[in-house]
């Protein structure tokens, strides 16, 4: 059963790193050429999901610091009902 766990876990973050490579490869390309210099071509093709030279998108990290903020005003506010 462990090394089933383990399998599924290596199988499936294999997949999403395929998934991610085709994606940058597609996607990622046009804001690569797009860069005004190295800096931001080298943030595009290495920095994290997300990243964008002006600010306009949020990265994963960003996103989930969102939601859990979010969660916690939910909780509180549910707290307070009581």
């Amino acid at each position: 059963d462990c090394l089933g766990n383990l399998f599924k876990w290596w199988h499936s973050d294999k997949k999403q790193a395929k998934y991610y490579y085709m994606n940058t490869k597609k996607f990622g390309w046009k804001d690569v050429k797009k860069s005004k210099n190295p800096y931001q071509a080298f943030m595009y093709t290495f920095g994290p999901p997300g990243w964008s030279h002006d600010g306009s998108t949020l990265t994963v990290r960003q996103m989930q610091r969102k939601l859990k903020e979010k969660k916690q005003l939910q909780q509180l506010e549910v707290l307070q009902e009581v």
